[in-house]
């Protein structure tokens, strides 16, 4: 059966309905949000991308129908930040078995790559779910490589209590506090780190950048990012923080109430001392009266924190894996490739 392959367009998303109708995968599905509901939120992520400058997709298409589609988003901070072009693929999404799926995922990623050379992007990541095989191995085979696997817990804050146990002090971080969290993220993300971030991980990325990246997201949300900074004290002495937001768009489109606890960085020497639990408890508390779901995520190797997630009541609610992409990873994989030839020769 032949496919065509072509670029996707605003004007097809009638069309584009079907496929995502039929996609298993869809995000906030764990918190059984109404089908269509979901479907229409897809669509408009679609449709969104598709008006800023840069961003761009490709349809998968057999008799007449769409089989598959995959979308890429330009990324303005983290190409600013890096100094390369930068850019993700929010959707990658094809119908059919195993080995249909797989096929067209295979095929789309192809024509992205391509048009990713054409437009000088030097660097593409992709988040996907661990169930979703299909696209795991179809980013495996045109050399994409795994990153990270960030897990996610959840916190239902209309089914549970909130512990009051909170070993330290927290409150609100004030403008004053700044030079002191620069000086944690420092410690926490650059001197430090509990585990190796996505982008530390990254051979291709330029080390100092890697790490300056945590420091920038601290100031940023310092700078209004965050809804709210948490900082933990003990003897008066700052040795944590918090950053916590309310998903407000996602309420108004789904009708889910959600906050995210999305940075926290703690001093090594106050590490083991209950102070991210005691920032957690308090950032719950902080939430109560404002979303329904707190989700916090972090990388899978990062033991302490999931056990004070479970000590807290929080639970596994997501696993996904992170992929990159760069020319020069995919020259090594080409060299890597030959020498294997070489050596099944011998």
């Amino acid at each position: 059966m032949e496919t065509r392959l072509y670029l996707l367009e605003r004007y097809m998303m009638d069309r584009v309905k079907p496929i995502v109708a039929s996609w298993h995968l869809k995000p906030y599905r764990e918190y059984q949000i109404k089908e269509h509901l979901l479907e229409n939120y897809v669509i408009d992520e679609i449709d969104d991308l598709l008006t800023h400058r840069g961003n761009f997709g490709f349809v998968a298409e057999e008799r007449g129908t769409l089989v598959g589609l995959v979308s890429v988003e330009r990324l303005d901070w983290d190409t600013k930040h890096f100094g390369i072009e930068m850019a993700r693929i929010p959707h990658l999404i094809a119908s059919g078995g195993y080995s249909k799926a797989f096929e067209l995922k295979c095929e789309l990623i192809v024509c992205i790559l391509a048009k990713c050379r054409e437009e000088k992007i030097s660097h593409l990541s992709a988040r996907v779910f661990k169930e979703d095989l299909t696209s795991i191995h179809a980013l495996e085979i045109n050399s994409f490589r795994l990153m990270d696997v960030i897990v996610t817990n959840s916190f239902d804050l209309r089914k549970k209590e909130i512990s009051r146990e909170s070993q330290w002090h927290v409150r609100e971080f004030k403008q004053k506090d700044i030079p002191k969290l620069i000086e944690i993220a420092i410690e926490s993300f650059k001197e430090k780190p509990v585990t190796k971030q996505r982008f530390h991980a990254d051979p291709y990325l330029p080390k100092e950048k890697s790490e300056d990246l945590y420091v920038q997201w601290l100031i940023n949300a310092c700078e209004g990012l965050a809804d709210t900074l948490l900082v933990c004290e003990i003897n008066e002495a700052i040795v944590g923080f918090s950053a916590c937001k309310v998903e407000k768009s996602l309420a108004e489109k789904i009708g889910l109430r959600l906050g995210n606890v999305f940075i926290t960085g703690v001093t090594p020497s106050a590490r083991g001392r209950g102070v991210h639990r005691s920032l957690l408890s308090s950032a719950l508390h902080w939430f109560s009266d404002k979303v329904d779901i707190v989700e916090v995520g972090a990388e899978i190797s990062n033991y302490a924190v999931q056990r004070a997630w479970n000590r807290l009541g929080f639970d596994i609610i997501r696993s996904q894996c992170t992929f990159h992409w760069s020319p020069y990873m995919e020259s090594n994989y080409t060299r890597v490739k030959q020498a294997c030839a070489r050596a099944r020769k011998c």
